[in-house]
């Protein structure tokens, strides 16, 4: 289960930049087997209507069942946005990127 929590915080990254923008910064992470916390920044507090969105676009992509692929590179490497962010493990020597199609 943590592995889906894990993908599941690089969907709610993603969806929080299409709907607020690229001021999203996210801050931190805590994912256990009973849950997921994602922690970011954001310049104004959310509405229920930006939370509806998030939330929609995040089950949409669930629900899509979108092949996952990981792949291990360099942190240099993991810098260089792809997806329009850079998706990376902040203490790791080696990074992690994650994608969907």
């Amino acid at each position: 289960m943590i592995v889906r929590y894990h993908t599941t915080t690089h969907l709610l990254h993603q969806a929080l930049h299409d709907v607020l923008g690229d001021s999203v910064m996210q801050k931190g992470s805590n994912i256990t087997a009973e849950r997921l916390r994602f922690d970011f920044a954001h310049g104004a507090k959310m509405t229920d209507e930006e939370k509806k969105r998030v939330e929609d676009i995040v089950n949409a992509k669930i629900a899509a069942k979108l092949p996952v692929n990981q792949v291990i590179m360099s942190r240099a490497e993991a810098k260089r946005p792809v997806l329009g962010i850079s998706l990376e493990k902040s203490m790791a020597m080696k990074s992690q990127s994650i994608s969907w199609r």
